[in-house]
């Protein structure tokens, strides 16, 4: 019988190893211009509209001067704004632009292309089997406003 201890070293071994592969080949060509960390800052405002500068830098667990200057570059290249809440005038938040868009499918483009090898080797069966896990794990890790539900945190391990 599989364990969700057995699952959960599986994922801590091969996620991390996926993400140093596409990382290794981001850095040789700064896809799209875009750093790794501004890459989770776009990807962050992107699956939680309405976030401001705050609760992105709280959800990377970045600090919010490091995530603010992050930000002001991405603000610079024209991929994000910074607007007033409608709920809210007094909360700024982080909008992707339609260039920060582009620029997400770009790297999503890129780093799909760049796994392709990894992934063409496996029988039919295999992929369905690999897709339906993905399938099972992406509502549990991403959801929007993941990061102003207490009840979606991950708690750390004691």
């Amino acid at each position: 019988m599989i364990t969700s201890d057995a699952v959960t070293r599986q994922l801590l071994k091969v996620v991390p190893a996926m993400m140093r592969a596409i990382r290794k080949k981001w850095k040789k060509g700064l896809v799209s211009g875009v750093t790794d960390s501004q890459f989770h800052i776009l990807m962050a405002i992107r699956n939680n509209p309405g976030a401001s500068l705050l609760e992105i830098s709280q959800h990377l667990g970045q600090t919010p001067p490091s995530t603010s200057a992050s930000v002001e570059e991405l603000v610079a290249k024209q991929l994000v704004t910074r607007e007033s809440s409608a709920e809210d005038r007094r909360k700024i938040t982080l909008v992707l632009t339609n260039s920060g868009e582009t620029t997400l499918q770009e790297i999503f483009e890129y780093s799909q292309k760049e796994l392709a090898p990894y992934i063409i080797p496996l029988t039919q069966a295999e992929l369905e089997t690999v897709f339906q896990a993905l399938v099972l794990l992406e509502p549990l890790f991403i959801t929007p406003k993941e990061f102003s539900d207490p009840s979606r945190e991950v708690a750390e391990p004691s």
